[in-house]
């Protein structure tokens, strides 16, 4: 279970870090460590966005999950404001939803954890 805790902290800050190079001045954030399946939400106020940094980042986290690569990686993973940990941060996730709408993005992702 603490590693489960820890897994969800390391992709939670790496979300939170690129909010911040985004932009973002307040954050809301909404983190369900469940036993089968875990749960983040982001909203962080953003009111002036960059689109091609918000399109970047939206593919970023579209990479495919990979089990192997978490496994043996996961504890690699920091904050960086170059958003190279994204790759990694979508290697950990099964789901994602970014969504922007008055000056708040939503982050949305959720993680099997069986």
């Amino acid at each position: 279970m603490r590693q489960i805790f820890e897994k969800n902290m390391r992709i939670l800050a790496n979300l939170l870090s690129f909010c911040h190079t985004l932009g973002g001045k307040s954050f809301q954030i909404d983190l369900d460590p469940g036993l089968l399946t875990s749960h983040i939400v982001i909203n962080a106020e953003i009111p002036d966005i960059d689109l091609t940094k918000l399109e970047e980042f939206r593919e970023a986290l579209q990479y495919p999950r990979r089990r192997e690569l978490e496994q043996n990686y996961w504890y690699l993973g920091g904050e960086s404001e170059l958003g190279s940990n994204l790759t990694l941060v979508a290697a950990m996730i099964d789901e994602v939803s970014v969504t922007y709408a008055e000056g708040i993005l939503t982050v949305k992702v959720s993680r099997d954890e069986s």
